[in-house]
């Protein structure tokens, strides 16, 4: 973001050069610095040149910037434009890796030299009152095409630019006119607005002054003690001799936690309660291979859970006459139902696959 630079108030102001001029005649700014009158009749000898400038011309400008209170020709000082992110919520979402590109882009915005605000220096602000008040906005019609304010008062404060450069009046003078764009341009007119009205809605209203300090001494600050208090409200304070020893909690290693034997008490005690029930139901499951294999049966397997045909609300198995075809369910229930051979000759080819996975039974 580009900051708003603005000149920073003299200490002394009565100190400042009024020239021969009685104070009644003196004009002043906004802001109360004497010399305005001055500064608008160089900025108005400026406006009026045209692609050069004469001797004429440049002796009289000279002696209107001599005239100038020294507030006002002094040389400006430019802060630089590139500052370092500090934290991630005040650096750019398309930062770089390599460090002053961002400011390198925006500086090739305005053909390489960085734009300032307008009240930097009040000879610049002052020929850019006179240029909002003159240019206006130009509508697209069918011989010409949409031109903004704001791009021509920056185009006329170039050539004025360029005229002052290409003359005598860059070497004998201190005149520093630099670089504005449309960006400055805009946010210091939007902002001088700003300011003027409420100035005028403010005016003859008896705005109240709050003091910033007490009247009245206020009362010491309490000092806080060093150490906190203990509590006393009901709770009992033990002592480090009077608390009783924590008990020992037994470790599980992985030799026992593998066995069948494995122990569920300490378990419990040594894992959450997942990994208990994980242990009593491997400890339920070895038991009972160990009780068939010792009556020589076979190992019990796990039931299949019985799904429910939705069309018949019979139970999906072969004594029903259900099958299923590569996630495709066949219901010998439903109206119109074809058999279960033609229905298999239907199925798409692609779906044919291996011999001995073609039909599965449920």
């Amino acid at each position: 973001m580009l900051e708003d630079l603005t000149l920073a108030l003299p200490e002394d102001s009565s100190e400042s050069d009024s020239g021969t001029e009685d104070n009644e005649s003196t004009a002043v700014d906004s802001a109360g610095l004497p010399g305005w009158d001055k500064v608008n009749r160089l900025a108005e000898a400026l406006l009026n040149l045209g692609a050069y400038v004469t001797n004429a011309e440049v002796d009289n400008i000279k002696r209107l910037h001599a005239d100038l209170d020294e507030y006002d020709r002094r040389a400006l000082t430019f802060t630089p434009r590139y500052k370092k992110g500090k934290g991630r919520f005040k650096q750019s979402k398309n930062r770089s890796a390599h460090v002053g590109v961002e400011s390198m882009a925006r500086s090739f915005v305005t053909a390489g030299q960085p734009a300032l605000s307008p009240s930097k220096s009040r000879v610049v602000e002052a020929i850019c009152v006179h240029l909002c008040d003159v240019c206006t906005e130009r509508r697209a019609t069918t011989q010409d095409t949409y031109q903004s304010k704001w791009k021509e008062v920056i185009k006329k404060y170039n050539e004025l630019r360029h005229t002052i450069a290409n003359s005598r009046l860059c070497k004998e003078t201190s005149l520093q006119l630099y670089c504005i764009n449309e960006t400055t341009l805009s946010k210091w007119f939007k902002n001088k607005e700003r300011v003027d009205e409420v100035k005028m809605l403010l005016q003859g209203l008896a705005v109240p002054n709050p003091a910033v300090s007490s009247a009245e001494p206020l009362l010491p600050a309490q000092q806080l003690p060093h150490t906190p208090p203990r509590p006393d409200h009901g709770v009992a304070i033990l002592e480090e001799s009077e608390l009783a020893p924590l008990p020992s909690i037994p470790v599980v290693s992985n030799e026992h936690s593998t066995s069948a034997g494995v122990n569920v008490s300490e378990s419990s005690e040594s894992g959450s309660r997942t990994t208990t029930w994980r242990h009593r139901k491997k400890k339920f499951d070895d038991d009972r291979k160990a009780a068939a294999k010792a009556e020589g049966l076979s190992t019990p397997k796990k039931k299949r859970m019985a799904y429910t045909c939705k069309t018949c609300n019979q139970l999906q198995s072969k004594e029903t006459g259900h099958s299923q075809y590569f996630g495709q369910t066949y219901c010998p229930n439903e109206p119109g139902q074809i058999t279960r051979e033609e229905w298999l000759a239907k199925s798409p080819p692609k779906e044919r696959r291996k011999e001995h996975h073609r039909i599965k039974n449920l």
